[in-house]
């Protein structure tokens, strides 16, 4: 077993990961099966069993089962660690637009190598195209103006550990990457621990990096005790086998898992009738990331659901909470991290950062946009250029011109979609609103293709909609057949795109038909797999409703 383990590779972890992900939709197939079955309905205990032990497996799995990054970085991710760290310690000196350029010109001064650094490629920051280093390295006082003596040289620190551990072609495709571009609101505690290090070394680093594990116990902690561990259990095993979101792209880096714990907890929290919390929550993940308001903007579309056939303004007293709490949250957190960040400047320098990444395509872009922008003839493996400055320029500009000619079949698919989606929340407790809106970010946002972990909160609807674990089990299991068939390549995320879109439209179009089914007169209740019982009968998948509302 030794020897196995430490064969493990990126490869025979994916393929480990298929092979968990079918074993896990097989197992909950038969729960789903047993709801109506009573011969299968034996060996509850036997199925629970075998739940526990695939959502502990899955669970160890997102980490590679101990063996993390497979290499010399092993448990941290330096790559990403570097933007972070980094970029939320001098952001004030680096804004948006200068870590590369600092970065380099740092290195010059401290191993005074310019001839040999000066033949390197950087991306420029202000545009997202590569460059040559030589006209960073002619001019230095364009970066070293923006530091003061001290901090320069603490700048200078700082990055030379990270080219101590990221050396050679790590470390060039480090200075090749997007940047930093997080929001002043992830920089009031990013930016605050960052600064709290004197010395950046391993031991300060690997503190840093348990914060993302400790807010992913958190968050499992938190499903736990919203929706009972069965229903953790399938989360876990989409979260541990999932292709598009695995350990590779952000596991061991800088706190890159807040909004993922504060988007969750903010479900957790409607499910168990904290409306102001959730709000609270949910309006903090979107500061944190922007995408995870399309999560509350699900709840929005209930209450405009609601009053156009009300024609009136109709939202309950727990949607009016939720809405305080976001309220409140965004008042406090805004002016906070303004003052923090410097003034109006630091958002302004965020709005221009965002604009530039959404106008520019990346091989693990994921979404709706995605499927609708791709096309055989502009592959990135057909028009890829190793010879050109920017390999991947001619690549980018086709992604832009086949989105501008199929802009309005994009939209047409976005409406339809919110449509479905509206049809779907609005006889439905508010928290599945929220768990829907997870669908929204799909179709109306261009993402790298780690942020479609969130797809795990998908599994809070499994309990009462059983065929939904398979469904999300099975499809894990073909991300992780299409990374394996494709590789990296934008082949690779537009096939798995075109999956979970079809994937959330039917999801979507379940929850909104078991709305409209009428409840059978008589169903004996019984605990549901997630152990709690519905306002409704689980074992005809009906969702409940919102009582009194």
């Amino acid at each position: 077993m030794l020897h196995l383990w430490l064969r493990l590779d990126d490869l025979r972890m994916v393929q480990f990961k298929a092979g968990l992900a079918a074993v896990g939709a097989l197992l909950l197939l038969w729960y789903w099966l047993a709801e109506d079955d009573p011969k299968l309905r034996r060996g509850r205990r036997v199925r629970d069993a075998l739940l526990i032990l695939i959502g502990i497996v899955s669970c160890a799995s997102w980490w590679n089962l101990g063996r993390f990054h497979f290499g010399p970085s092993f448990t941290i991710h330096y790559h990403e660690f570097y933007h972070y760290y980094l970029g939320g310690k001098y952001a004030p000196e680096l804004d948006y637009t200068r870590l590369y350029a600092c970065t380099i010109v740092a290195e010059d001064e401290d191993t005074h190598l310019g001839p040999v650094l000066a033949q390197m490629k950087i991306r420029d920051l202000r545009t997202n195209l590569l460059v040559p280093a030589a006209p960073v390295l002619a001019h230095p006082e364009e970066c070293k103006q923006h530091f003061s003596p001290q901090r320069w040289q603490a700048f200078m620190r700082d990055a030379d550990f990270f080219r101590r551990n990221l050396f050679g072609q790590r470390w060039t495709n480090a200075l090749q990457d997007h940047g930093y571009n997080a929001t002043p609101v992830w920089r009031l505690l990013g930016g605050f621990l960052a600064n709290r290090v004197g010395v950046l070394d391993q031991t300060s680093a690997f503190r840093l990096a348990l914060l993302d594990p400790v807010l992913l116990f958190a968050m499992m902690l938190a499903i736990w005790w919203a929706f009972g561990w069965r229903t953790l259990c399938v989360a876990l095993l989409f979260f541990g086998t999932n292709y598009p979101a695995r350990y590779f792209w952000t596991g061991g880096a800088y706190l890159r898992m807040d909004w993922l714990f504060a988007s969750v907890a903010g479900i957790c929290l409607m499910k168990r009738e904290r409306p102001f919390a959730a709000g609270v929550a949910i309006a903090y993940a979107t500061l944190l990331r922007i995408f995870p308001g399309f999560i509350a903007a699900a709840l929005v579309l209930k209450i405009v659901v609601a009053s156009m056939r009300a024609r009136r303004l109709v939202w309950t007293s727990s949607q009016r909470r939720f809405l305080a709490g976001a309220a409140v949250a965004i008042a406090v957190l805004v002016p906070v991290s303004t003052v923090y960040g410097g003034g109006t400047d630091c958002w302004q320098g965020f709005i221009a950062n965002s604009r530039k990444h959404l106008e520019t395509p990346l091989t693990n872009n994921m979404g709706w946009q995605t499927v609708v922008a791709w096309r055989p003839s502009t592959r990135a493996q057909v028009l890829h250029d190793d010879r050109a400055l920017d390999p991947y320029a001619r690549w980018q500009q086709a992604q832009r011109d086949n989105f501008h000619a199929r802009r309005l079949l994009f939209l047409a698919g976005l409406l339809a979609y919110v449509v479905l989606l509206g049809a779907a929340v609005e006889r439905h407790p508010d928290w599945v609103a929220l768990v829907l809106g997870i669908g929204l970010i799909l179709f109306a946002a261009q993402l790298t293709s780690y942020y479609f972990i969130v797809f795990l909160g998908f599994a809070f609807l499994w309990p009462w909609l059983p065929r939904i674990g398979s469904a999300l089990a099975l499809l894990s299991f073909a991300g992780c057949e299409m990374g394996l068939a494709f590789g990296g390549w934008d082949d690779c995320y537009f096939a798995i795109s075109a999956i979970y879109v079809a994937f959330v439209l039917a999801l979507t179009a379940a929850v909104a038909w078991a709305g409209r089914r009428p409840a059978p007169a008589r169903v004996p209740q019984r605990p549901p797999p997630g152990g709690q019982v519905p306002s409704r009968p689980s074992g005809h998948g009906v969702l409940a409703t919102d009582a009194g509302q």
